[in-house]
């Protein structure tokens, strides 16, 4: 049973050098001696045991295919680089849910290789269903980054629907792209 109303991630500044840390990592991973108690090497063992399905039928949601969804993504190192498999950064949600985050991680993975951006940061905050195993009901992102060494500082909020099945849920994540598009000298070939 979670025991928070909400799991924040904190704002995470991710660069080259973090991602570069946490490059194909995902299938040789052991949690380090400084990764926080509760981290585990994969997902269902940091959260017990229990898939992802089986927190969402816990609350009544049968239908569907399920994933543990990291607030901040592995490859991006999670939350400050020791809880990636961990219950502060897993939350039940849709796979359709799942497809957006992979949106997102690639979007500032796209910002970072561009060789403008030099560094992105990145918020999660999910909303739990109160009295369930870790079942997200909202959650929202915002994104900071900053266009060259002293370019301005640019901000996107925007909330993904975890129960909703449909993979291509993203519309508001148009709205990024295309001001992504817009900006000086900034090529981006991502979702549309």
């Amino acid at each position: 049973m979670c025991t928070v109303a909400a799991k924040d991630s904190g704002w995470q500044s991710i660069d080259a050098k973090r991602l570069l840390r946490w490059a194909g990592e995902r299938k040789t991973y052991k949690p380090s001696s400084s990764a926080d108690d509760g981290e585990r090497s994969g997902q269902n063992p940091a959260m017990g045991n229990i898939s992802a399905a089986e927190a969402a039928a816990d609350s009544g949601y049968t239908e569907g295919s399920w994933d543990w969804l990291h607030l901040i993504a592995f490859t991006l190192g999670g939350i400050n680089e020791n809880k990636i498999n961990h219950p502060d950064n897993l939350v039940s949600g849709t796979l359709g849910a799942n497809r957006v985050h992979k949106v997102i991680e690639d979007t500032i993975k796209k910002l970072l290789d561009n060789k403008i951006t030099y560094e992105v940061q990145v918020r999660a905050i999910a909303h739990v269903k109160p009295a369930s195993y870790h079942l997200c009901v909202k959650l929202e992102y915002g994104l900071r980054f900053k266009m060259g060494m002293i370019g301005d500082l640019k901000d996107y909020y925007f909330t993904i629907d975890p129960l909703d099945p449909n993979p291509a849920q993203g519309g508001n994540l148009q709205i990024l792209t295309t001001s992504l598009e817009s900006l000086s000298g900034f090529t981006y070939s991502g979702f549309k």
